[in-house]
């Protein structure tokens, strides 16, 4: 069951009962990461502590249970970096195999350590342990085409790089979908854009996922260390609305409609890359405006307890079914 709290949740049991949940469920195994992204979400908003591995495996099959029902739709599996906790993914994607129906599961990584040894068998990747257990797709954050630049971007100068974890991926049938931050200094403008696009191509991907650096409230801000994160994403910044409305110009793209959510300040603007053919997303979310009404995000954190948003125990959602 999942474990509940003393805190006042920001849904009421009964409202939640009644409430329509969202069609993606994020498991984050762990708050753990092996990067140093400036622009970390989590270093800004609330740090969840840890549960065992019972604990946090009773909630996931718990919560997976409530959201089969509810007709939920995907499942993602992120972190922290969630490879660092990769006995806890292969449990998780275990318990998916007694659920039909989800269009996705996936696991958000930067790939740092997919080519790595799998901890019981020398002789297969942490990719190929993934891919026996059952994993759907790999999201993979890649923020450059070009691996210097990607790895400064992530903190990590010694990553592999890219176009080999990808081509290996891609031996290996585990489909993969690449998540990449616009900011300054990285993909920043069209011309970017379209030389990560034609990059990407050779490895066929299922398709690319652009996101604009978060914009924070002060409410989203959880420590003083968080500050010079919130500082990186204002100054390096590149409007979404911009590149859009850039790209709606030039024939290279066709530009496929925008959808808005109900609960977040989020806009998503889907296109197709004539050239390579590639479906690509671009996306603007704003962080710490989240509505107190109805469920934004639906996040199993490593705590064992059900959220609803990023702020820490008031985003607590109570015990269920």
């Amino acid at each position: 069951m999942i474990p509940v709290t003393d805190q006042q949740p920001a849904t009421s049991s009964a409202s939640l009962e009644s409430e329509a949940w969202p069609e993606q469920l994020d498991i984050m195994v762990t708050g753990r990461c092996n990067a140093h992204c400036p622009f970390c979400v989590q270093e800004i908003t609330y740090k969840y502590p840890q549960a065992t591995d019972e604990e946090f495996l009773r909630a996931a099959d718990a919560s997976l249970r409530q959201f089969h029902l509810r007709g939920g739709r995907k499942v993602v599996i992120t972190g922290g970096e969630p490879l660092l906790s990769l006995d806890r993914v292969v449990a998780l994607l275990k318990l998916l195999r007694h659920y039909s129906g989800f269009e996705m599961t996936a696991v958000y990584t930067n790939g740092a350590l997919l080519l790595q040894p799998g901890p019981h068998d020398s002789t297969a990747t942490t990719a190929d342990v993934l891919k026996q257990a059952g994993l759907g797709c790999v999201n993979i954050s890649i923020h450059h085409h070009e691996d210097p630049i990607n790895n400064r971007i992530l903190g990590l100068p010694r990553k592999r790089w890219s176009s080999e974890i990808l081509a290996y991926l891609r031996t290996i049938g585990l489909p993969f979908r690449l998540n990449t931050t616009l900011q300054q200094g990285g993909i920043w403008g069209v011309e970017e854009l379209i030389a990560f696009l034609n990059w990407a191509a050779a490895f066929e991907p299922q398709d690319l996922y652009f996101r604009e650096l978060f914009a924070f409230t002060q409410n989203a801000v959880n420590a003083p260390s968080g500050v010079p994160h919130a500082e990186y994403c204002q100054q390096k910044r590149v409007d979404a609305r911009a590149l859009v409305a850039r790209m709606r110009e030039l024939k290279e793209f066709v530009y496929l409609g925008e959808a808005k959510e109900d609960f977040r300040d989020k806009t998503e603007w889907r296109f197709l890359h004539s050239r390579s053919k590639s479906k690509l997303y671009i996306a603007s979310l704003r962080v710490g405006d989240e509505k107190r009404s109805g469920i934004p995000y639906l996040v199993l954190a490593p705590d064992g307890r059900l959220y609803r948003g990023w702020l820490g125990p008031i985003d607590i959602l109570p015990m269920v079914g």
